[in-house]
């Protein structure tokens, strides 16, 4: 029955996801990371879901460009990834969609940048 909670609290995460509603995905995706990581320290295993949520929380982060807590989710899912049995396919997965979080996530610096430069030259005017 737990199993059940998380994955449905996922699968309404991406939902939201999909419909172009973030806050509402960040919010079931973190509820189902919590039921999930429960499973850790109540039967101190780790179990598969744990690490799909982390890695869906990374990009919800990333869609709502909330810098300090997207560093925050990428360490606890990459400290996840490493304690977990992966086979090698699943690893490499892993590796790759952590590239590709970081190229997104060196897009998202670019334009933030841009945007404090921007707002700086304004302020020189006066």
């Amino acid at each position: 029955m737990p199993g059940r909670i998380y994955c449905a609290l996922l699968a309404c995460g991406l939902g939201y996801q999909s419909v172009g509603l973030p806050w509402a995905a960040r919010a079931n995706t973190l509820a189902a990371a919590n039921q999930a990581l429960a499973e850790f320290t109540e039967h101190g295993e780790i179990v598969p879901q744990a690490l799909a949520c982390l890695r869906n929380l990374v990009w919800s982060k990333l869609t709502l460009g909330r810098i300090p807590y997207i560093l925050q989710w990428i360490e606890a899912s990459t400290i996840i990834a490493q304690n977990m049995a992966l086979p090698d396919d699943r690893k490499r997965s892993f590796l790759e969609e952590r590239e590709e979080q970081d190229r997104f996530f060196g897009l998202l610096l670019l334009k933030r940048n841009s945007q404090i430069f921007r707002s700086w030259n304004s302020c020189q005017r006066f």
